[in-house]
């Protein structure tokens, strides 16, 4: 039935993702990889925004940030307005006006947020309340900002070794997933290594910070390479970057 009726799963704006990447089909596990100031949980937080303005109730789990910056990552994106001069309050009037207006807009949206980082970050206790947002508001998506910084909740069996505690991280989310048919959009860290790599381009699984615990559980794996965050000012022929120009390279589908 699916094939018949060309089920591409759920949409989003940026129309690369759904022809090469295939929308959100449900059950789905997806991640994100950038390096610091690529911009991986602002990308996140724009899928989900971009889903729930469609009517598709998502929710994004911080374990970094707080709810507080999540919502003014929100406002900044549905604006255009840079946060930065948010945060410091440099803005003109009918920019206020429009802030005001964008955060009335965006509590109409099934979009919610999750600020964890003051639980112990055991994936067992997040889980559980991914399970009752999507018995209650219907979330078909969700958001993990980020992956390597949740723990298990049995990390003695791990005796300390960050592969052993990610590995099993990883495999209760793709099973989590599969069992929910829930997708997930989870932020990563790249290694150390693609520091090393031409201008810093991750285009490789292994890029990601502890990749082997990542490897089978991943449906797909998207890196953001951001040039003007790694000092890469011009492209081959001589074209400026601009700042916000970022490339998406698919190394898992």
């Amino acid at each position: 039935d699916s094939i018949e009726d060309m089920d591409n799963g759920v949409p989003v704006s940026i129309e690369d993702w759904n022809e090469k990447l295939g929308g959100f089909k449900g059950g789905e596990l997806t991640f994100l990889g950038g390096r610091p100031g690529t911009g991986k949980t602002r990308q996140a937080i724009s899928l989900l925004l971009d889903l729930a303005k469609q009517g598709t109730p998502t929710l994004f789990v911080s374990i970094e940030m707080p709810e507080k910056k999540v919502y003014l990552e929100c406002v900044s994106i549905m604006t255009g307005i840079d946060k930065y001069r948010m945060m410091r309050g440099n803005l003109e009037l009918y920019e206020v006006n429009q802030c005001t207006q964008t955060g009335l807009d965006l509590a109409k949206l099934p979009f919610y947020i999750l600020d964890y980082r003051q639980a112990t970050n055991k994936w067992t206790m997040i889980s559980r309340v991914i399970r009752r947002y999507k018995r209650d508001f219907g979330v078909k998506v969700f958001g993990l900002d980020y992956i390597q910084i949740i723990h298990s909740g049995i990390d003695k069996i791990d005796n300390g070794n960050i592969l052993h505690r990610l590995t099993r991280v990883s495999n209760d989310l793709f099973m989590f997933c599969n069992a929910t048919e829930l997708d997930c959009i989870a932020c990563a860290q790249l290694g150390r290594q693609v520091e090393a790599k031409p201008l810093k381009r991750p285009t490789s699984m292994s890029d990601l910070k502890e990749a082997g615990a990542f490897e089978q559980d991943a449906d797909k794996v998207v890196n953001l390479w951001r040039p003007t965050s790694c000092g890469v000012i011009q492209d081959e022929e001589s074209r400026e970057y601009k700042k916000s120009e970022t490339e998406w390279i698919i190394v898992k589908n």
